[in-house]
């Protein structure tokens, strides 16, 4: 004689005895793995910037400091530009050096070379809003400590 099977029911819910677990380590690992991707993105960008703005001002300095432009950006006289040229191609080079230091950090990806060149414009940011004209502390030394703070933020050891 043939034996009859009962048809299994499909439960509408899964009890959490047979529910399939999903680790929330492995969830941890994924979410920290794809912000620490995006953080890093971030910092190069950032850092990009910075490196960017910094070769503007080279730019500006050494090329268009006693000329119409310029004067225009820095708010000058033709003859304040005149005398002080020379002065602002020698901190065009500057801002150039450090542009390129960034550039340098970027290219071969050495956190230490992006710690010191931001640390670098952020403390001349400083010194040039306290000495030469307020504004460059936001021009200048946020956009550096914002990118700095995402250069440590995105190389974290933890």
């Amino acid at each position: 004689m043939r034996r009859t099977q009962k048809p299994q029911t499909m439960p509408t819910e899964l009890n959490t005895e047979t529910r399939p677990k999903f680790s929330s380590n492995v969830f941890r690992a994924l979410l920290y793995s794809v912000r620490r991707k995006v953080m890093k993105i971030v910092a190069v960008i950032l850092t990009a910037v910075v490196a960017l703005e910094h070769i503007g001002i080279l730019v500006l300095e050494m090329f268009f400091w006693d000329h119409p432009v310029g004067r225009r950006i820095f708010g000058m006289t033709p003859e304040v530009s005149a005398a002080s040229a020379t002065l602002a191609a020698n901190q065009g080079l500057y801002n150039g050096f450090l542009a390129a230091g960034l550039i340098w950090g970027l290219v071969s990806g050495r956190r230490e070379l992006k710690l010191f060149f931001l640390g670098c414009i952020v403390i001349a940011g400083v010194f040039g809003a306290a000495t030469a004209k307020s504004s460059i502390l936001f021009t200048q030394a946020l956009p550096a400590a914002i990118a700095l703070v995402a250069v440590l933020l995105a190389d974290r050891k933890s």
